[in-house]
């Protein structure tokens, strides 16, 4: 069991009693989540948790929303540590960057999309678009996605393997 002295001497953003008991109970969570992220050779340090903490709390307040328990950033971890594009030297900044785009697509979106299919979009684009490259999904398949979503369709319903008829058409 990792010592959690450092979490007692972080200053969480937007410090008052009851967030940093929320930010506390959220910061354990995640360090357990270490057990199984092992299996995939990515680990957090109590520093990286805070930290990921901290960009959870401020990318809530940048994108105006608020969420309930523990919210996403466990369902981000669990799935992103099985990445073949994520290795421990930079898995902490992938996390901090798939969270900030998470929230960013769910504002941006309306709430049009739930957690869970944004989750696996996401998967799917960093693994089998992208590449890991998070300059790439955030730069081309998100902002394809948010066109597609914000166009006003009675459906989000995606496929795989489609452009969602917003590439621009090429000229032969």
């Amino acid at each position: 069991m990792p010592s959690y002295q450092i979490l007692r001497q972080i200053d969480f953003f937007n410090n008052n009693a009851l967030k940093a008991v929320q930010n506390k109970d959220l910061c354990l969570q995640i360090l357990e989540l270490n057990e199984k992220t092992a299996e995939y050779g990515v680990v957090l340090s109590e520093r990286e948790v805070a930290d990921l903490v901290q960009t959870r709390n401020k990318s809530l307040y940048d994108n105006d929303r608020i969420e309930i328990g523990f919210g996403v950033l466990p369902k981000i971890i669990e799935k992103f540590s099985k990445s073949s594009f994520v290795d421990q030297s930079n898995y902490a900044e992938t996390l901090n960057d798939l969270l900030d785009l998470f929230y960013y697509v769910k504002s941006e979106a309306k709430d049009q999309i739930s957690d869970s299919d944004l989750l696996d979009r996401l998967y799917n684009y960093y693994e089998n678009k992208c590449y890991g490259s998070m300059e790439l999904m955030t730069g081309r398949e998100v902002e394809i996605l948010l066109r597609y979503i914000n166009s006003g369709k009675d459906s989000y319903e995606l496929e795989e393997d489609d452009d969602y008829g917003m590439e621009p058409d090429m000229e032969e």
